[in-house]
C-alpha cells in the first residue's frame, strides 16, 4: 500500500443517498491507500471543514454541488471528480465524472459508468447465515406510482412462499404512504416473528447496510433504485416487487432497472411466482472499482 497520506475534500448536499455515495467512495479509497476526507456540506452555508492540508482531490456529489466543488478545486489546486451527472456544461469542467449507466452516457477517458450510484454497503461474509430476509419498500416517485393493496398481496405471497427464509426484516422509505405504512403495521402484527417492520421514521442511521450485512434475501419495491444496488453490493439474492408505473412508458431509471432483470442479476416478482429462484451473485464492488481508476490515473495524488 502507498503510505502516502491522500487529503480528500468531499462536497454534497446532505442528501442521504449523496452521503452514501461519499461515503462509498471514501471508504474505499481508505482501503486502497491511507486517506484523509473532509466532507462539506453546501446546506450548511456557515460551515466548512478545517483541514490540515489542501485537498489533493475534491469529489461533487449531486449536481447541486458541482460549482462548489468547481470552485475548491481551483482554490487548491485539485483534481475535480464528479459523482453523479453534473450536466453537460459542467461534466466538461470535471476530470472525472463517475455516473450511472442509466444516464446512457458514452464511457471514455473522462467518464466511468456503474451498476448504480455508488454506496456504502459492504459485501456481507461468506458465513454469513442465509436464512435471515430483508424486504424493503418504498413509494410513489416521479417514475412510479403506488398501488398498497397490490404490494400486500405481493408481501404476503412472499411470507407464505419462502420457506427458506425464517424471518423477514422490514422497513418503509419516507415516500411511503401512510395507509401502507399502517397497513404493514398490521401484517407485522398478525405475521408474529415471521415479518417484522420497523418504519424508516424509527430505523436508527445505518440500519439498512447493518440488516444487508445479515440477509440472504432481500426484496426490494423496484421504485427504490438506490436499494436494488445496495443489496447487490451486499451479495443478496434480491427480487422485485412490482410497482405501476407513473407513465405510459419506463423512463431511463426503470429501464435501467429492466436491464438487471434481463441480465439476471434480480427477478421480478412475477416470474419469482412463475417458479424462477432468486440466486445469489458475486457482490457489486463499483466503490471500489472507481476508487481504484482514479488512484491509477493519477498516481501522483
Amino acid at each position: 500500500m502507498d503510505h502516502r497520506i491522500l487529503p480528500v475534500l468531499i462536497v454534497h448536499d446532505g442528501k442521504p443517498g449523496h452521503r452514501s455515495q461519499a461515503e462509498g467512495l471514501s471508504f474505499a479509497l481508505a482501503r486502497l491507500r491511507e486517506a484523509v476526507c473532509w466532507e462539506h456540506n453546501i446546506a450548511e452555508k456557515s460551515t466548512f471543514p478545517q483541514m490540515d492540508e489542501p485537498p489533493k482531490l475534491v469529489v461533487s456529489v449531486g449536481r447541486h454541488c458541482a460549482a462548489d466543488a468547481l470552485r475548491y478545486a481551483k482554490r487548491f489546486g485539485a483534481k475535480k471528480v464528479a459523482l453523479m451527472n453534473p450536466g453537460w456544461w459542467k461534466r466538461r469542467q470535471f476530470d472525472l465524472c463517475v455516473v450511472p449507466k442509466h444516464d446512457d452516457l458514452m464511457e471514455g477517458p473522462r467518464i466511468i459508468t456503474t451498476d448504480g450510484a455508488l454506496n456504502a454497503v459492504s459485501a456481507r461474509p461468506d458465513d454469513a447465515p442465509m436464512g435471515q430476509g430483508l424486504i424493503l419498500i418504498g413509494g410513489p416517485s416521479a417514475h412510479h406510482g403506488w398501488d398498497g393493496a397490490r404490494m400486500l398481496a405481493q408481501l404476503r405471497s412472499v411470507l407464505e412462499n419462502s420457506p427458506g427464509v425464517s424471518s423477514f426484516q422490514a422497513t418503509s422509505s419516507r415516500r411511503t404512504p401512510p395507509e401502507t405504512v399502517a397497513a404493514l403495521r398490521q401484517l407485522a402484527l398478525d405475521s408474529g416473528t415471521r415479518f417484522n417492520f420497523t418504519p424508516a421514521d424509527e430505523t436508527p442511521r445505518g440500519w439498512v447496510p447493518r440488516q444487508l450485512g445479515q440477509c440472504g434475501t432481500c426484496w426490494v419495491t423496484e421504485d427504490s433504485v438506490s436499494m436494488v444496488y445496495e443489496a447487490l453490493s451486499a451479495g443478496a439474492a434480491v427480487g422485485l416487487l412490482e410497482v405501476p408505473l407513473a407513465g405510459r412508458q419506463p423512463g431511463r431509471v426503470a429501464r435501467g432497472v429492466r436491464a438487471l432483470v434481463a441480465r439476471g442479476m434480480v427477478a421480478a416478482f412475477k416470474d419469482w411466482q412463475a417458479g424462477q429462484a432468486l440466486v445469489r451473485h458475486e457482490p457489486l464492488r463499483e466503490a471500489e472499482r472507481v476508487a481504484q481508476a482514479i488512484l491509477e490515473k493519477w498516481p501522483e495524488l
